[in-house]
Order: structure tokens, then C-alpha cells, then sequence
């Protein structure tokens, strides 16, 4: 029974394992179709925009970039919610968050910044576009952990020029596939919402752009039929596929002027829940290839555009009717910026708390790393472990499940590449028994583990047959 539960853990690791830190060679992305390939590989974008802005710091100013204490546990949390894909609205500075990222089993779009207040019909402007771009891709085009370059944000939605714009956008990615050369990684740039898209005035349609390889669109819908409907819209403008850059939900609720993450969790399941039936990784005649939720954490400093703020405010950023806490009575502004995160933070630790709609995204991309089931009812409740995550430094976690009478289990820690960590117990209890398991983070040669992922894999054996459930374990310092 040892070895069967080995194979379950392998197969696990097949789904959540990171990237070997032995191949530092760039990753193969490729846009055939409607679909992306890396290294060969059908790919769905399960992603995230990440950035982190300690409370009563602004986003303008502060660089987390350089903070891997901040940044490698978020990366930690995200790889074990599923995701595989992190978007960059900051430009990394060196190379450890790109190592972090790869270390974590992340990949990256990096956003190449682009002004909004520039004319891009002015040669010199476009001139300075380009030359930061060159300068951008051949510092990270052969990094490992890269999937995507993303041009500009939302510059649709701010310029005076649209087709200035565009013209310039299919430069650039003229510009990286010469830099880059046959094996270029993708060229996108996010759009807010899709609307100028096949637009051959604004030299938005397929024929004005044959160099960008991916639209990237920022939607708001919620969980409506207009976001269902965006999907087919989309796929009469452009043959190219699309990944949403940004769709989510906020967690405060304006009509009740108080935190929900329940209505921000069942909004964002529905997203998914959407997006799933649109991949193109799926059905290649649909058009998606993923998208980034966002956001990773709250930002305390976003109706301040960025400047430092010790409030987190609940006045409403913008007014959107497709959301849950819309009021068609009265209307007023139910967008709050500053509560889009899966995980809250609190002011002075920076302590982040994961939200429920963090649960519904791991779900939907992990299922079976939760717990594993079968039909025998030896255990009679699923693996529970708290505190999840816990720092194996300073704590420890509490293991606890219930099984039936003459079950003989054995309870033991794996890590994701399969070894064995710490064996908790091995024993034949008499009548039915809730365990409360303790792990203190220690191995069994009582070394503090590191940072990750582990499995707590529990073997259940009775007269009434076999049954083998894990749980996935954070440990974040």
C-alpha cells in the first residue's frame, strides 16, 4: 500500500510541481490556431496580476519588486492556488523576482510600460517606445520563467490617436520578433474591453496588425451573459486568440457598506466558470487561451492613484451595473478599487488573509490537491489542517480527520518532489477515531523544511477496504 500511495503522490507532483531549476533555457511559447503551446505543451493561462503595496504606501512610489520576503511567500500561496502565470505591472529591476517566479513554478508576462500622455503620431515618441522596448527584451528574452511580452496598458482607452497607436503596436512586435528571432515569445498588448478590435479605421483589425500574436483584453462583466457573450464578439473581430489580462471582482459590497467575500467569490466562480467554456486548449475552434485574475492583494493606495494611504476606502472608484452590489434605483459608484485582492492585508504586520474567492480559484485550477476520495468510508470526514498556511519557524499546524473502527492508518509528510518529509503516525486504533495530528515543520532529522508546498498523505486500511486521502500543506515564513 506504501508504494500505491507513492504513485498517488507522483501523480499529484505531475499537476503542481515547479519547474526544474537545472534548465535555465528560455520556454517555447507558441501561438498556433487560436492556441498557446509551451515546449510542445497545450497551454492555458491560470494566472494572476501581482503586485504588493504595503498599507500606507502607494504604488507609485514603492518598489516591491525588491522585497523577495514579500513576494516568495505570495508566489508560494499562488502556485498552491493553482495558477501557473503571474502578470508584471512592475518592471523587474534584477533578476531574482523572474528566478522567484521560475523557482515557484510561475511563469511571467512582463508589461512593457508604455505612457499614456504621449502623441504616437510624433516620430521621436515613437522612437522612445521602441527603444525601451529593445532595451526591455534583451534584458529578460532569454529568461526561463518568461511566457509573454505585454505592450502598453489599456493605451485604447486613453489616446488621442487610435490608429497611431496600433500602427506603433505592430512595430513593436515587429520590433521583439527581430530581437528575439524565430522562437520569439508571444507579443500582446491589454486592451481595455474589446471594442476597438477589428477595426480597420483605427488599423486595429487582423490585416493592419499581422505581428501581434495575442490580443489581451481587461474585462468587467462579472459573471453575466455579456461576459459570455464578449467571447463570440471577440471571435468575429480578430482570427487571433485572446487572454483576459484582467477580470475579477471586488469583495466590498456597496449596498450593504461592508466586506463580502461570499458575493466576490461566487462572482469570480462564475468567471471561471465562463472562461472554461471558451478555451481554445479545450475546443480549438474557441478563443481563449486563459487569463490573470485581478488582483493578488488589496490596494490601499488605488483611489489615490498610487500616492500613500493609511485608509481603505469604500467610496466606490466607478460605476458598473453587471456587479452584484449595483443599485438601479439609485446608482452610484460600486467599483471599489481598493478591494479587488484574493487576499486581504492588514496595516502594520501587512498580514494578508486569503479570501473565499482565493478557495473558488483553487478549485477550479487545483482540485486534486485538496483531498483525494474514494467509495470505502473508512475516513469518515476529509483531511483538515490549521492554521493553513502556517511558518514551520514559529508554529505549528494541526492535522485532523476521522476514521472508522479497526483501521490501521499510516500519516506522513511528502514534499513535491515526492520524498518523504516526516512520518506522523503509524498505528491500529480499536473504535472511531478523530486525530489531531501536530506537525511542527520539523523533518525527521528535526530540520526546520522550507518555504512550499507540502502533502500530508494519510494511508487508511480496515476491514471494510482501503482508502488513501492528502492534504495540501503551506509552509510560509
Amino acid at each position: 500500500m506504501i508504494k500505491r500511495g507513492k504513485i498517488l503522490i507522483v501523480l499529484l507532483i505531475s499537476v503542481t510541481c515547479t519547474l526544474s531549476a537545472d534548465i535555465l533555457l528560455a520556454a517555447d511559447v507558441k501561438i498556433v490556431g487560436r492556441q498557446m503551446f509551451v515546449d510542445g505543451k497545450l497551454f492555458i493561462v491560470k494566472g494572476v496580476n501581482y503586485g504588493y503595496t504595503p498599507v500606507g504606501q502607494g504604488y507609485m512610489s514603492y518598489n516591491w519588486t525588491v522585497h523577495p520576503e514579500f513576494y516568495k511567500p505570495d508566489f508560494a500561496l499562488i502556485r498552491a492556488m493553482g495558477a501557473n502565470t503571474i502578470r508584471l505591472h512592475a518592471m523587474p529591476t534584477d533578476s531574482k523576482l523572474l528566478d522567484a517566479a521560475y523557482e515557484y513554478g510561475l511563469y511571467v508576462i512582463i508589461t512593457c510600460t508604455v505612457s499614456w500622455n504621449k502623441d504616437f503620431n510624433v516620430p521621436a515618441n515613437r522612437d522612445q517606445v521602441l527603444s525601451d522596448l529593445t532595451t526591455t527584451v534583451n534584458k529578460w528574452k532569454d529568461h526561463p520563467a518568461l511566457l509573454m511580452w505585454l505592450i502598453g496598458n489599456e493605451i485604447n482607452f486613453h489616446t488621442a490617436s487610435l490608429p497611431a497607436w496600433y500602427s506603433l503596436l505592430n512595430e513593436c512586435a515587429r520590433r521583439v520578433h527581430k530581437l528575439e528571432g524565430l522562437n520569439h515569445h508571444p507579443v500582446t498588448s491589454a486592451e481595455a474591453e474589446i471594442n476597438n478590435l477589428g477595426s480597420a479605421a483605427n488599423k486595429a483589425d487582423d490585416a493592419n496588425m499581422p505581428d501581434l500574436d495575442v490580443w489581451a483584453a481587461q474585462v468587467y462583466r462579472g459573471n453575466t451573459t455579456g461576459f459570455d457573450a464578449m467571447f463570440g464578439d471577440y471571435a468575429s473581430k480578430s482570427s487571433k486568440p485572446l487572454i483576459l489580462t484582467e477580470f475579477g471582482c471586488d469583495a466590498y459590497n456597496t449596498a450593504t457598506n461592508a466586506e463580502d467575500e461570499l458575493s466576490q467569490a461566487v462572482t469570480l466562480k462564475g468567471e471561471l466558470n465562463i472562461i472554461e467554456t471558451h478555451l481554445s486548449a479545450v475546443k480549438a475552434t474557441e478563443v481563449c487561451v486563459g487569463g490573470c485574475i485581478f488582483q493578488w492583494a488589496d490596494d490601499w493606495s488605488k483611489n489615490q492613484w498610487g500616492a500613500a494611504n493609511s485608509t481603505h476606502d469604500t467610496n466606490g472608484t466607478w460605476l458598473n451595473s453587471a456587479y452584484y452590489d449595483y443599485d438601479f434605483n439609485t446608482p452610484k459608484n460600486n467599483m471599489n478599487e481598493e478591494w479587488w485582492g484574493l487576499c486581504a492585508i492588514s496595516p502594520g504586520t501587512d498580514t494578508k488573509t486569503l479570501r473565499q474567492a482565493y478557495y473558488e480559484a483553487q478549485t477550479k485550477w487545483a482540485p486534486n490537491t485538496l483531498s483525494a476520495t474514494s467509495s470505502s468510508n473508512i475516513f469518515s470526514t476529509d483531511i483538515t489542517n490549521y492554521p493553513n498556511p502556517f511558518n514551520p519557524e514559529t508554529g505549528s499546524t494541526t492535522i485532523v480527520f476521522t476514521v472508522a473502527p479497526g483501521t490501521a492508518i499510516k500519516a506522513k509528510i511528502y514534499d513535491l518532489a515526492g520524498r518523504l518529509v516526516k512520518i506522523l503516525k503509524e498505528e491500529t486504533i480499536d473504535t472511531y477515531a478523530q486525530y489531531k495530528l501536530t506537525w511542527d515543520g520539523q523533518d525527521d532529522d528535526h530540520k526546520t523544511v522550507a518555504i512550499g508546498v507540502y502533502i500530508c498523505y494519510v494511508e487508511a486500511n480496515g476491514a471494510i477496504g482501503a482508502e488513501v486521502k492528502y492534504r495540501k500543506i503551506l509552509a510560509l515564513k
